[in-house]
């Protein structure tokens, strides 16, 4: 154990945590977008690819679902999507380049945390600690080379709080511009992660009851706080007048509270005793959060940051109440209570550690074993993919995505998601929900398949028991492809 405690203690032992990622993700770096949170992946995909193919104006989101307009709507502010684009536009587009610019943060993500308890603690193995169970989180290790702009927000959050800390040591201006720039491109990117900036509001205040600031400084926060807080509520006001314009609404910027009191304590029950414990810590991380709480409150702990921190966790927490109805299945947005709880759990190593250095060991060298048992076979194993077997197989989703002219507006479903269908066969245009919904009638008081031909549809993409529908094939002027998953047409007029 002292050999493994002079390792973990020693400065460069963050090296081996990045390595060890980038080791056990490289058999899934070239897999299309697939399994759970498709759908996701895939409405964020389309987005990068329409800024590289339709222009690089970033106040400009277009979705592939957007019947006969322009596909330009309301959306989280695209800097996840829109550096992707950059990349297409410099490589082409591959399937691996999402997955390594979601590498790039997942690593960011781990090495911020190990810098950041690093600046809480001034102890290496803590920091070792934190970010080894930080990075070996199972969703993080599924979400980390996912195409998700959470990746993005949550590194720019913690480095915000790298930042905010050398501040605080040093007063060097160039680190509060560094704090306002993380900060503001987290909340911009993803609104929730802009509740770690209670933490910057409870040092300014102490820092300037102390009389610790001068007046330039004081501006100077003044100046970066009402600058990040005015341009991130003026994009999200920007981007919910995009929807109300455009009608589209592929991306959820409202609240979607739970009013069923039964059901929303049902999703709080599912989030604590579940998807905490086994998707957002890891089972071995958690037993060292629960026993970093246990002697948090057993030895009367006190740090500077603890009100701070308990601050932060009130704001997520609320957020959490107003978007309960996402948690039930969406445990990516859970993500930003993370920094929270490994930092409880890397409290909870080290004073394990000391009591009994065998148990702490083991349980800290498990994350990675049972990050992989958790993920793996549910997310990236044979007929774990989530999509058509024609969309995941490379030849067959390269050839359908070439039938159908590029601009051309097509009928697609049926699928639910609005944008996996679109993606795959790289097509835009007009979709449909459920089995059958092409023949409902329309408040026009015509068939939807009519409504949509009637406003510039040429094409259909048909997938399921809808592709042997007759009624469907007699809308067929041109049968383009076909197999056993779906078929491809041109409509006639």
């Amino acid at each position: 154990m002292e050999k493994i405690y002079r390792i973990i203690s020693h400065s460069k032992s963050i090296y081996f945590t990045l390595f060890l990622v980038v080791l056990m993700h490289l058999p899934f770096m070239n897999e299309p977008p697939r399994s759970i949170h498709v759908w996701r992946q895939t409405l964020t995909l389309a987005m990068s690819r329409n800024f590289a193919q339709e222009g690089m104006n970033i106040l400009e989101p277009k979705v592939d679902r957007r019947y006969e307009t322009n596909g330009i709507t309301g959306s989280q502010f695209l800097s996840y999507e829109w550096g992707l684009a950059v990349l297409y536009k410099v490589f082409g587009f591959h399937e691996h380049i999402h997955r390594w610019w979601s590498m790039l943060f997942y690593l960011l993500i781990v090495a911020g945390f190990y810098q950041l308890i690093f600046a809480v603690t001034v102890n290496r193995v803590a920091a070792f600690a934190g970010s080894w169970m930080l990075a070996f989180s199972p969703e993080l290790f599924y979400q980390g080379i996912n195409a998700m702009p959470d990746i993005l927000a949550l590194a720019c959050m913690i480095w915000s709080l790298v930042f905010l800390s050398r501040w605080d040591r040093s007063f060097k201006s160039k680190y509060l511009n560094l704090f306002f720039v993380c900060i503001f491109i987290a909340g911009l990117t993803k609104l929730q992660y802009f509740a770690a900036g209670v933490i910057a509001c409870y040092i300014f205040i102490n820092d300037w009851r102390l009389n610790r600031l001068s007046r330039k400084q004081i501006m100077h926060w003044f100046t970066g706080g009402i600058l990040s807080i005015f341009l991130t509520f003026a994009w999200y006001l920007y981007a919910a007048n995009l929807t109300k314009n455009s009608g589209l609404f592929e991306v959820r910027l409202m609240l979607n509270i739970e009013t069923n009191i039964s059901k929303a304590w049902s999703i709080i029950i599912q989030n604590l005793t579940s998807d905490l414990p086994e998707l957002m810590m890891g089972f071995s991380s958690f037993a060292l959060f629960v026993i970093g709480i246990v002697y948090f409150f057993k030895n009367k702990y006190r740090h500077g940051l603890a009100f701070p921190m308990a601050y932060w966790l009130i704001l997520l927490m609320v957020f959490h109440y107003l978007v309960l109805v996402q948690m039930e299945h969406h445990q990516y947005y859970l993500l930003p209570y993370l920094p929270i709880a490994f930092t409880i759990a890397a409290f909870g190593f080290v004073e394990l550690k000391k009591a009994i250095p065998t148990i702490a060991f083991i349980l800290l060298m498990l994350a990675p074993i049972l990050a992989a048992i958790r993920i793996i076979p549910a997310r990236w194993s044979e007929g774990k993919e989530g999509v058509l077997h024609s969309f995941y197989n490379h030849e067959t989703r390269n050839k359908i995505s070439s039938i159908i002219p590029q601009g051309a507006l097509t009928i697609n479903g049926p699928d639910q998601s609005g944008c996996i269908n679109f993606y795959f066969t790289h097509t835009k245009g007009f979709g449909y929900n459920f089995e059958g919904e092409l023949f409902d009638t329309m408040p026009d008081g015509i068939m939807r398949i009519d409504n949509y031909i009637s406003r510039g549809a040429e094409y259909m993409i048909i997938t399921g028991s809808d592709k042997n529908d007759q009624e469907i094939r007699a809308y067929i002027k041109e049968l383009m492809y076909e197999n056993d998953e779906l078929l491809i047409a041109k409509l006639k007029k």
